[in-house]
């Protein structure tokens, strides 16, 4: 479609889920993807398995994504939300029900890379204005555990919350850390503004 539509330049947005989920290293563009997450992360494998054959067919000039927990406006604050939405949404449940303690899945010591939506966007845009066709990390150089969110949060507010953690939940890797060279590279005189 994109090619029918004469897209000159096309930017996947692929994901960090295309990693190999057995690695918990600060996750290069050469890491392996050969066990990602299944499904979803299969499926960005492929995305970008079709991003370099249009590069090489010389179709358009494409290039993929690799987004790191994006965290900001819009995020989905339900059962299903990404843990820092969930984690926010579930201290002002303790705020306004008066509760004592917040749960947290598993040990609350899984990282994670991330970046806030301004900042992706204004990646993404910088990256369709480039000629890179390289898979490339989107991240800011700040990862974070749900443990760590809490205690910002806790600060912000003025209130400790002690913690359950449910260790029969599941918690996914157990480290997603960007390795962000390239990018910086890329994007010599731009960074990331927004820390968590």
């Amino acid at each position: 479609a994109a090619h029918a539509a004469k897209v000159r330049r096309f930017v996947y947005a692929s994901s960090a889920c295309v990693y190999d989920t057995r690695l918990e290293i600060p996750l290069t563009e050469a890491a392996p993807t050969c066990h990602p997450l299944p499904g979803y992360g299969d499926e960005k494998v492929f995305g970008e398995r079709l991003c370099a054959a249009a590069n090489a067919d010389g179709v358009l000039s494409a290039v993929a994504a690799r987004l790191f927990t994006v965290y900001g406006q819009g995020d989905d604050y339900g059962a299903k939300g990404k843990f820092i939405p969930s984690i926010c949404a579930k201290v002002a449940e303790a705020v306004a029900e008066r509760k004592a303690t917040i749960p947290i899945w598993g040990d609350g010591q899984q990282v994670r890379s991330v970046i806030y939506i301004n900042d992706c966007v204004e990646a993404l845009w910088r990256l369709a204005n480039t000629g890179v066709e390289a898979p490339i990390n989107i991240a800011s150089a700040h990862a974070i555990t749900p443990n760590g969110l809490l205690v910002i949060l806790s600060d912000i507010i003025g209130r400790q919350f002690p913690t359950h953690h449910d260790l029969t939940k599941p918690v996914g890797v157990r480290a997603r850390i960007a390795d962000t060279t390239l990018m910086d590279r890329v994007f010599e005189d731009w960074a990331p503004s927004t820390n968590p």
